[in-house]
């Protein structure tokens, strides 16, 4: 039988490599004892130098920040490429419109009123259809008749209508039984009269009536 002699002789049955602690140690002792001698080489003597202290090259390394250039007024601390970028971008923005101008359009005292030209213009051709269709209407016209003007006909109406409400009474006034030869001509003349009042009406009626002269 061959039994297993501590933990480093069953990593080695097991194909594991062990690690050499002892050898590891003398190692980490000799590179400390090396740093510990450049340290006291580097001690400064009286009235010397002082050096800095030696690190050791396993560490990690920083890398230098990058300085930004200087704002100075020489030409070796400006920054070309980030002017370009300010340039380009102030280029491509759209200009701002000018509010205080804006403004001063809208509180103009005629902002939103038709100009006074084109209102008179509109007005002399309003003129001028309404007299071309004056003069149209005018040939039409026979000789020795005028058109009546609307205000005239309309006057003109309301004389007919009292006219006939008066004689409609009349004939109401009148007997119902019409024996003597003066009643019967009575009646006669208030029904021609109102049979000739409503055929003036029909006539007054009519938007445009001619008259004689």
């Amino acid at each position: 039988m061959n039994p297993i002699r501590g933990p480093r002789d069953a990593q080695a049955r097991a194909g594991i490599t062990p690690v050499n602690h002892a050898k590891n140690n003398a190692v980490a002792v000799r590179e400390q004892s090396q740093m510990n001698a450049m340290r006291k080489a580097a001690d400064p003597e009286p009235g010397g130098l002082k050096l800095p202290p030696v690190r050791s090259t396993s560490a990690p390394t920083q890398r230098p920040l990058p300085r930004r250039p200087s704002s100075g007024g020489g030409a070796a601390g400006r920054d070309f490429v980030h002017e370009n970028k300010v340039s380009s971008v102030a280029a491509l923005r759209p200009p701002r419109p000018d509010k205080q101008s804006g403004d001063k359009y809208l509180n103009k005292k005629d902002y939103g009123q038709v100009p006074s030209y084109l209102l008179e213009r509109k007005l002399q051709m309003a003129a001028d259809v309404e007299a071309a269709a004056r003069a149209k209407e005018a040939a039409l016209i026979p000789p020795g008749m005028r058109l009546l003007p609307e205000e005239e006909r309309l006057e003109t109406l309301e004389i007919l209508k009292k006219n006939k409400d008066e004689i409609e009474r009349a004939i109401q006034g009148l007997p119902l039984r019409t024996e003597t030869l003066s009643a019967i001509r009575r009646k006669e003349e208030l029904e021609r009269r109102l049979r000739e009042i409503e055929d003036a009406q029909k006539i007054f009626a009519r938007p445009k009536v001619l008259v004689h002269l």
